[in-house]
């Protein structure tokens, strides 16, 4: 499977994990966060710190790296769409 190929199974992948954490276990991460850090952190943040970090790394980490971090950026994009979509909130 191609990188992108990849990119979209993960992605599909983690916002399934999300969505049943979320739905299926009622658990929101507003909640646990805040219970945590005085900040919330979207998953899509960790997959933009993965992407820069991936940049200084070698093969084949940095090709592990980005396109976890890529999967992760696009999973919480869908998931903030997806959201709105389905509850009326952005969250």
């Amino acid at each position: 499977m191609h990188a992108l190929g990849w990119i979209v199974f993960l992605a599909f992948l983690f916002e399934a994990l999300t969505l049943l954490f979320r739905f299926g276990l009622h658990l929101r991460s507003k909640t646990i966060q805040k219970s945590i850090l005085p900040w919330r952190i979207h998953h899509g943040y960790v997959g933009c710190g993965l992407v820069l970090a991936a940049v200084f790394l070698s093969q084949p980490w940095k090709e592990f790296w980005l396109i976890i971090g890529f999967a992760l950026v696009l999973s919480d994009i869908a998931h903030h769409l997806l959201l709105l979509r389905v509850t009326g909130k952005i969250e």
